[in-house]
């Protein structure tokens, strides 16, 4: 699935902004902003090798070997 190829760290970045933000009123934006941003991080860490990669499997061109 595409949610384990992003990297821990990005995930644990994003659970800590949601935590810090949890009680404070901000509205279901404000998370869909976070995901936004942790999606632009990853996206920004990819190589080309492995973003043509990712573009593959997403459009079924090939078939992940370690599925």
């Amino acid at each position: 699935s595409l949610l384990s190829r992003i990297p821990r760290d990005l995930i644990v970045a994003y659970q800590a902004s949601i935590a810090a933000r949890s009680g404070d009123g901000h509205t279901a934006w404000v998370e869909w902003i976070d995901r936004a941003h942790l999606l632009t991080d990853y996206v920004a860490s990819m190589t080309d090798e492995y973003a043509l990669e990712c573009f593959q499997l997403i459009s079924g061109m090939t078939i992940d070997p370690r599925l």
